[in-house]
């Protein structure tokens, strides 16, 4: 999916620990953050106790957030990502890995997010079908992955992606794993044509070394402007779809 697969190499500790600090201020985290809560909240409504879990995302902002929203467990496949979770997020961490290393029995779960995690995973479909065994009947999973091939770099390199993905391919291996799509769009729309500048630049360097992750929060005007684009591009998201953009969102159903 989305162009050839890459080579699996071990966890850069360094890459995902530095997500956390990210997440606080630069302004794509913030941005992508509160896309999700909007959807996870408007999906659960007042309702108390339901049941949330959050796979391979423990170093983020947002984990932390969802566990103000219901009864949130964090399946993480790193001990020591795991371990930093539970000290800086104060939420509920346990070891588990997709597609079946989950210590979860079928149909126990109300919601599911799976964020820009699926990119990681070899057999992306067996996981898709996890995650839909998990789910109640009725249950939502909400799903971010980054998009087109032709914006690979460096970046996908150092944060160990297998694959980027177009909203035709994501919807196939949705639909395939048993879930009804209920919505799906492009993100980071309005930006897409300075990223993808962005990344054809870092292609036409030479490069020596190992890839290295290399985002770093914008000086303070830069970052609030960027801040300021990312909140009109929600504005146009709580009232359309967008047709591009460098990320996707999902939101995919277990049928009733």
């Amino acid at each position: 999916m989305g162009g050839p697969r890459r080579e699996a190499r071990s966890v850069d500790r360094v890459a995902y620990t530095r997500h956390y600090e990210l997440d606080k201020a630069h302004f794509w985290r913030e941005g992508k953050r509160e896309l999700v809560l909007r959807h996870v909240r408007a999906e659960l409504g007042d309702r108390e106790g339901a049941a949330l879990v959050d796979i391979g995302g423990a170093c983020s902002v947002v984990t932390q957030e969802l566990g103000d929203l219901g009864d949130l467990l964090v399946l993480e496949p790193d001990a020591e990502i795991a371990a930093q979770a539970r000290a800086q997020l104060g939420v509920r961490v346990e070891l588990g890995a997709l597609p079946d290393a989950l210590p979860l029995a079928d149909g126990s779960v109300d919601l599911v997010t799976l964020l820009d995690v699926l990119e990681h995973i070899d057999d992306d479909a067996a996981s898709l079908a996890t995650i839909r065994r998990l789910l109640r009947p009725g249950g939502l999973l909400v799903l971010t992955v980054p998009a087109y091939a032709w914006l690979w770099s460096e970046h996908d390199e150092a944060l160990h992606h297998k694959r980027r993905y177009t909203q035709g391919e994501l919807r196939r291996l949705l639909e395939a794993a048993g879930f009804e799509v209920e919505r799906m769009t492009y993100y980071t729309s309005l930006l897409l044509p300075l990223i993808a500048a962005q990344r054809a630049l870092q292609r036409l360097r030479p490069r020596s070394g190992p890839p290295r992750y290399r985002v770093k929060v914008p000086s303070g005007a830069v970052n609030r402007a960027l801040a300021w684009v990312m909140r009109a591009e929600r504005w146009l998201l709580g009232r359309t779809d967008l047709p591009a953009g460098s990320a996707i969102l999902a939101l995919a159903r277990r049928p009733r």
